[in-house]
């Protein structure tokens, strides 16, 4: 039971939780060329400077506010480089969210960010906001729905399934496996976007395959952390590595999108730095994205390569340590279901650029949360074995 002054804290954390949703949110949808997307990002800096005072009058503990003091003096270096401030605020919310639940952190996650998007979409649909339209082939048209490009909506939807499918513990009923079923396949047919797509489907296969936290616990930690720093790495390596006359490269390129030259054209222009550097991009979202991105087109996708050259390889060690200590600690405490839903996370980070973006990825949040709902006894794992076999 908790006293009047922990609930007074939870309710402050929620009020700015759902203020920097919001303000992320709204950035990535084409309600930015109705209002200025600077009044969005004052909501950002609003819940910002919420959270910090959470830590320092709410919180008690000392060590808490001295990591915060010591962490942000090293992450505002790397934002006055590169001019990013996402893991200043990042890393307030990170510590603000400690004994927070982290599975009422999802819930008000899955539900101001369902009811945004769906607002969105609406407001799209009968012109109120523009509805992007962007051709994916010969004869393929995709919508954005109100975002600024088709894979931010399809995002969303991807990390709405984790969150949601997270909470009921990867323990879905069957229609709930059918909807998200056909989610999986609108996002990679009609919307014609692979990564999600796929991923939406692997949720899904997740939760149909039998004993399969018992096939995990038995499972090498040193291996799924392995993994974790292949994942973090490789399109890095592989950026580097790429060359135009190397067929193998040349076919991995296709395969990514074109990650992989864009990240090659990155090592050429600009120096790997410690706290980074600030680098102009332009891609191909937004109203006039394919206009200017015809003649001038440069995007880092993967949220790696972009972390290691918009950041620096200071905060690029930091965040890979961090989700690779929490992973350890998560299967060491039976989180299973945190282990597989950080990995998908790690996954997704690959391929899209919205590792940090909390109204997409909520996950880092459960890094110092309390966790503690998630953990898998063995009568709940023969309860999924008796449900997987009806």
């Amino acid at each position: 039971m908790k006293n009047k002054g922990e609930l007074m804290s939870v309710y402050y954390y929620t009020i700015a939780l759902i203020i920097g949703l919001t303000g992320y949110y709204f950035t990535t949808t084409t309600f930015i060329y109705k209002y200025s997307i600077h009044e969005f990002f004052i909501l950002v800096e609003i819940s910002y400077v919420m959270m910090v005072l959470k830590i320092i009058f709410l919180d008690k503990s000392l060590n808490k506010k001295i990591i915060f003091v010591l962490f942000s003096i090293i992450f505002y270096i790397s934002a006055v480089y590169s001019g990013d401030n996402k893991l200043v605020i990042l890393l307030a919310f990170i510590l603000a969210s400690e004994n927070i639940s982290f599975e009422y952190i999802l819930k008000i996650y899955v539900g101001i960010i369902t009811s945004e998007l769906l607002f969105t979409l609406v407001c799209s649909l009968y012109g109120t906001i523009k509805n992007l339209i962007y051709f994916r082939g010969v004869g393929k048209i995709s919508y954005a729905f109100g975002s600024v490009y088709i894979t931010n909506f399809c995002a969303h939807i991807f990390y709405l399934v984790l969150a949601y499918v997270l909470i009921k513990k990867f323990n879905i009923n069957f229609m709930e496996k059918f909807i998200i079923t056909c989610i999986g396949f609108f996002v990679l047919f009609v919307e014609a976007v692979r990564l999600d797509g796929i991923l939406i489907l692997v949720i899904v296969v997740i939760t149909i395959v039998p004993n399969i936290w018992n096939n995990l616990k038995r499972f090498n930690i040193k291996w799924i952390l392995f993994i974790e720093l292949i994942l973090s790495s490789i399109m890095i390596i592989l950026s580097y590595y790429y060359s135009p006359t190397n067929r193998l490269t040349i076919v991995l390129d296709e395969i990514l999108s074109n990650r992989l030259s864009q990240g090659k054209q990155a090592f050429l222009e600009y120096p790997v730095k410690l706290f980074g550097q600030s680098i102009k991009m332009q891609g191909l979202g937004g109203e006039t994205g394919a206009m200017h991105a015809y003649r001038e087109y440069f995007y880092i996708d993967s949220s790696y390569v972009q972390l290691i050259f918009i950041n620096g390889v200071v905060m690029y060690l930091i965040v890979i340590t961090l989700i690779v200590m929490s992973t350890y600690q998560f299967f060491k405490d039976k989180k299973y279901v945190l282990v597989i839903s950080i990995v998908l996370v790690c996954i997704s980070s690959m391929i899209d650029d919205l590792l940090l973006n909390m109204s997409y990825n909520i996950f880092l949040l459960s890094i110092i949360a309390n966790t503690d709902s998630f953990i898998i006894e063995e009568k709940n794992m023969k309860k999924r074995r008796i449900y997987l076999k009806i």
